[in-house]
């Protein structure tokens, strides 16, 4: 029985890792390689899904972010690492099957994330920092403003001078633990111009 245990829901992104042509893991891995660390999940799953026309792209990126504990290791032998995850993987199989297509989607397994692994210092870096920022209770997400014009209507309603205002919708996702939230708060230009003068203020600093 092997040591490592895979979740079930981060099955699927080992088919689709298992999946990757030549081409494709030849370019994901120089991408991962190459990446700012930080990237956002969205972003990495943007170019699989985009780049590399890839379907099941938010399912290897679920997958490939489990990977973090396994990375913590200054010293991690990736190839002892692949070794596990394959076994782990076929033993996870409820329908194993010794046909030739079989054994030739695990051999493109574990090629395919043994050259992950091998160009996986910045992803390493990367999870650490989705960590840290799991450690917050919500982390921010992405975000939208729409902005509106409202009609202000006075008490004689045939009076065809009408003032309006324009009013701003923000819009926020967030996660909390695993779970998408959102949230939307109501703004004026006034509100916009401290919101900037806050952002920048803290991209200074």
């Amino acid at each position: 029985m092997s040591k490592i245990n895979i979740p079930e829901q981060v099955l699927p992104g080992f088919n689709g890792i298992a999946e990757l042509t030549v081409d494709q893991i030849e370019k994901f891995s120089s991408y991962l390689d190459q990446m700012l660390v930080g990237t956002k999940p969205n972003e990495i799953n943007k170019y699989l899904s985009a780049t590399l026309n890839i379907k099941s792209s938010r399912a290897i990126v679920n997958t490939i972010i489990s990977f973090g504990q396994l990375l913590e290791s200054s010293e991690t032998d990736f190839e002892t690492l692949t070794d596990g995850l394959v076994e782990s993987f076929v033993e996870a199989q409820s329908d194993q099957d010794n046909a030739e297509g079989y054994e030739k989607k695990i051999k493109s397994l574990k090629k395919n994330l043994l050259l992950i692994f091998k160009n996986s210092k910045k992803l390493k870096l990367t999870l650490k920092a989705y960590k840290l920022k799991a450690e917050n209770e919500n982390v921010y997400s992405e975000s939208r403003i729409i902005s509106d014009i409202r009609l202000v209507f006075n008490d004689e309603l045939q009076e065809t001078k009408r003032s309006a205002i324009i009013l701003h919708r923000l819009h926020l996702n967030f996660l909390k633990g695993t779970e998408d939230n959102e949230v939307f708060f109501t703004l004026d230009l006034e509100d916009l111009h401290k919101l900037k003068e806050n952002i920048e203020r803290t991209i200074k600093k």
